[in-house]
């Protein structure tokens, strides 16, 4: 900006009061500001253009063929200024691109035909693309926008994402029929001596099971580990395995028969999932969109 545009810049609200009541007490007042002020600046945009722009006549002060030059420039100026600051309505239907959305298989599952079914209503020209979760939540893509969301377990995520709480489960134990642990009374110590397999989306070697076991003294074997809740299955299981999984998880795989579901011996923290964003799109309207609409799709 020059320095030219720095001084008229501030004074073009003045000119265009002056141009609309041909007053210096009534631009005042449409102003806020006292007629000594107005005059101040009017002396101020004289000087800045070599004219004397409105000039006194008994009918109130009049442009002269400058200033009614000038007039269509400065009105064209103060609208788009206004604009900065006046947003127009916004209306999902226009929102073109790729929505991604990076999360873990049950999440996924979960999410995918309420979301798809959401878009295509009211953002026909969206595509919508979910993605496996990264071990640092995705963080520097939600930051470049690859990523518009993360949805996940809030256990290590960082702290200066912003985040919404979208559901809460709880874990429980799932084995084979023919399972040994699948009737009678199941203890802590019994939990713990079985073979498990374990679902570490993040590949950690650990969980929240671990930690409640160790709470008790107890430590369990983890003879497999898989990335995700797909492949668990009654076959994958047998009646040698036992797995914790959320509730919801163990309810679709019990659909397919063969299984048991057993609450936990242990008390195991809740599984509270949170959507996250990178507080750069904090106030993206589009971002804020697809937030509710990810809520939505999981009520």
């Amino acid at each position: 900006m020059t320095r030219w545009n720095s001084v008229i810049l501030p004074l073009l609200p003045t000119f265009k009061a002056l141009l609309d009541h041909r007053s210096a007490v009534r631009a005042g007042e449409d102003l806020g500001l006292t007629q000594s002020a107005v005059s101040k600046q009017l002396a101020k945009l004289r000087d800045c253009f070599g004219d004397e722009l409105f000039t006194r006549t008994s009918s109130g002060l009049q442009p002269t063929e400058r200033a009614i030059q000038l007039a269509p420039k400065v009105i064209a100026l103060l609208e788009d200024a206004d604009g900065l600051f006046r947003e127009s309505p916004f209306d999902p239907a226009r929102l073109t691109g790729n929505a991604v959305i990076a999360t873990t298989d049950e999440i996924r599952a979960q999410l995918t035909v309420g979301m798809l079914r959401h878009v295509t209503e009211h953002a026909p020209n969206m595509r919508l693309t979910l993605i496996p979760l990264e071990q640092d939540y995705s963080q520097r893509r939600l930051e470049n926008g690859t990523v518009d969301l993360v949805i996940s377990v809030n256990w290590h995520a960082p702290d200066h994402l912003q985040q919404r709480r979208l559901i809460s489960d709880r874990f429980v134990c799932l084995m084979g029929n023919g399972h040994p642990l699948a009737r009678g009374a199941l203890t802590g110590a019994d939990f713990a001596a079985a073979h498990h397999i374990m679902v570490a989306p993040l590949g950690h070697e650990w969980g929240v099971v671990d930690v409640a076991l160790e709470q008790k003294g107890l430590k369990r074997f983890v003879r497999l580990s898989i990335p995700d809740f797909l492949q668990v299955s009654p076959e994958l299981l047998g009646d040698d395995f036992v797995i914790s999984l959320p509730h919801r998880v163990a309810l679709e795989i019990a659909k397919r028969g063969g299984v048991t579901i057993r609450e936990l011996p242990v008390e195991a923290p809740a599984i509270d999932y949170y959507l996250f964003w990178h507080q750069r799109y904090r106030n993206s309207r589009r971002t804020i969109w697809l937030r509710d609409a990810v809520t939505r799709a999981f009520q």
